[in-house]
């Protein structure tokens, strides 16, 4: 299959878009889960435990693989390209401006160090069943509230980093803020 060519603009677009969607989801497992009443948690438990619990899961889950997934290397063992971070940074040269390079390995080295957190619990329990892991009964692959925050933060500063003038970086950023802003309501 032949992929048609996409500008620098396009390609970041759609992975914006993707992080966008990720960060929906997120806030709805938040909102379910963790901020919801606990009136609202005890309705979810009479009406149905396991369901609930289950869905929990899921977006547990989902949310560490998606992360993952967008930090992973920029080629797979096979070479074939992942549409990750790392791609969007190999791919587009950036070199004409050494701040922003900086600033990019900067970003890139935080949102590396967040993978590696969830890293554990993406190779031994999502994608793959490891029995010694599942043996074992511990958690794998937990960050902090304040570290999540971050690297929501640190995902949105990325995507300002690829732009060519300052000028684009602003749309860019109003553009980010307004879609962030539509998740949260």
């Amino acid at each position: 299959m032949i992929i048609p060519p996409v500008t620098p603009n396009e390609d970041i677009a759609i992975f914006a878009d993707h992080c966008v969607f990720m960060r929906s989801v997120y806030l709805h497992g938040r909102i379910l889960f963790e901020t919801s009443t606990g009136e609202d948690k005890a309705r979810m438990s009479r009406a149905a435990p396991t369901f609930f619990g289950d869905m929990n899961r899921m977006f547990v889950e989902y949310m560490i693989l998606q992360v993952c997934k967008i930090t992973d290397p920029a080629q797979d063992f096979r070479k074939n390209d992942n549409h990750t971070i790392s791609f969007l940074l190999r791919h587009y040269d950036l070199s004409a401006d050494p701040a922003t390079t900086q600033r990019l390995a900067q970003l890139d080295a935080r949102l590396q160090a967040f993978r590696q957190m969830l890293l554990p619990a993406r190779n031994k329990l999502i994608s793959h069943s490891d029995r010694d892991a599942i043996m074992a009964g511990q958690a794998l692959g937990g960050a902090p509230q304040s570290q999540w925050d971050e690297f929501w933060l640190n995902l949105q500063d990325d995507g300002l980093v690829h732009c060519r003038t300052e000028q684009e970086a602003e749309a860019l950023k109003a553009e980010l803020r307004a879609r962030l802003a539509e998740c949260h309501s």
